[in-house]
C-alpha cells in the first residue's frame, strides 16, 4: 500500500485546514458585513409579478408609486417583472393594479402576501430544520458506522461529519451573502440539499477507510497510510460525481434562468466545497483525532 500512496493529503492537513480558516473568516465577514437580502418568505411583505408591455423606466415606475411601498422592480426576463412591497392588503393590491391602468398597458401573473409574524415564525423554524437537520445526519453516520473498527470509532466518524458539515453550510451562506441574494425558500432547499450531498460523498471515503483498515494489519496500523489510500481510491469518483451533478445544474440555469438562479448558484458554489471537504478535510479530520494514539 505504501508504494502506491502518493496524495500525501494527511502530510498537507495544515495547509487545507489554513485554506477552510481563511474561508470561513471571509464567510463570516460577508455575512454580517454585506447581510442577507430579506424575502418576503421570512420577512413578510407582498409581490406582485406582471407582464407588461413596451419599454419600463425602472425609476420612473417606483416614483410613481412609491406611495403603495414599492420597494424594488426586478426585470426577470423580456416584458416580465417583479414588483416587490412592504406589507400589502388586498384592497391596497387592487388600489394599487386600478392606479397601474391609468399608465401601463400590463397582465397581473401572481400576488403574493406574507405577513411579518408569519415570516418570522417561519425564518425560526427554518434555521432550527437546518441544525436539526446537520445533527441527525450525523448521528445517522454514526449509527451506520457502529461496527467499531479499531482504532477508529463510529463517534468520530460522526463528529468529522458534523464539522465537514457546519463547513460546507456556513461557506455556502457566506456565498449567498456576497451575491447578495435574498435569504428565502430556494437557499433553504439549496443548504438542505448540498448537506446531503456532502454527506455523500464523505460516506464513501469513510466507508473505504474502514475496508482498508479491516483489511490490513491490525497490529501495525499505519492510519496516515491508509487514510491517503482511501482517498486515493474514491478521489475521482467523488470528483466525478460533482462534475456530472454541475453540469445537470448548469444546464438548468440557462433553461429556468431568474426564478431559480440563487438555487442553483448556490448548489453549484455548495457541492464543489462539499467535494472539497469530503476529501481534504473530513478524513483528515478523522486521523487528527487519533494520531496521538498511533504508536
Amino acid at each position: 500500500m505504501s508504494e502506491t500512496t502518493k496524495t500525501g493529503i494527511i502530510e498537507k492537513r495544515l495547509i487545507f485546514y489554513l485554506i477552510s480558516i481563511l474561508l470561513i473568516v471571509a464567510s463570516l465577514f460577508f455575512i454580517f458585513s454585506f447581510k442577507f437580502e430579506k424575502s418576503i418568505d421570512f420577512y413578510g411583505g407582498a409581490q406582485i409579478e406582471i407582464l407588461i408591455k413596451g419599454n419600463l423606466n425602472v425609476l420612473d415606475f417606483k416614483n410613481k408609486f412609491e406611495k403603495f411601498g414599492l420597494k424594488e422592480v426586478l426585470n426577470v426576463e423580456g416584458e416580465r417583472y417583479i414588483l416587490k412591497f412592504n406589507q400589502m392588503s388586498e384592497e391596497e393590491h387592487q388600489k394599487f393594479l386600478e392606479e397601474l391602468k391609468k399608465y401601463y398597458d400590463f397582465t397581473e401573473e401572481s400576488f403574493t402576501n406574507v405577513s411579518s409574524l408569519v415570516g418570522k415564525e417561519l425564518r425560526k423554524k427554518t434555521f432550527s430544520a437546518i441544525l436539526i437537520v446537520l445533527i441527525l445526519i450525523s448521528l445517522y453516520i454514526t449509527f451506520a458506522f457502529r461496527k467499531k473498527v479499531k482504532p477508529i470509532s463510529s463517534f468520530i466518524f460522526g463528529l468529522a461529519t458534523l464539522i465537514a458539515l457546519f463547513h460546507d453550510v456556513l461557506i455556502s451562506l457566506g456565498f449567498v451573502a456576497f451575491n447578495r441574494f435574498s435569504f428565502d425558500i430556494n437557499i433553504v432547499v439549496a443548504i438542505l440539499t448540498l448537506a446531503g450531498f456532502s454527506v455523500h460523498d464523505t460516506i464513501v471515503v469513510f466507508d473505504r477507510i474502514r475496508e482498508n483498515i479491516a483489511l490490513g494489519n491490525k497490529k501495525n496500523i499505519n492510519l496516515k497510510e491508509i487514510i491517503n489510500f482511501s482517498i486515493k481510491q474514491t478521489m475521482a469518483r467523488s470528483i466525478n460525481t460533482s462534475l456530472t451533478t454541475i453540469l445537470a445544474l448548469i444546464v438548468s440555469y440557462f433553461i429556468f434562468g431568474y426564478y431559480v438562479k440563487s438555487l442553483i448558484l448556490t448548489l453549484i458554489f455548495g457541492i464543489v466545497i462539499g467535494t472539497y471537504s469530503s476529501i481534504f478535510i473530513a478524513s483528515p479530520l478523522v486521523y487528527e483525532f487519533y494520531k496521538n494514539k498511533l504508536k
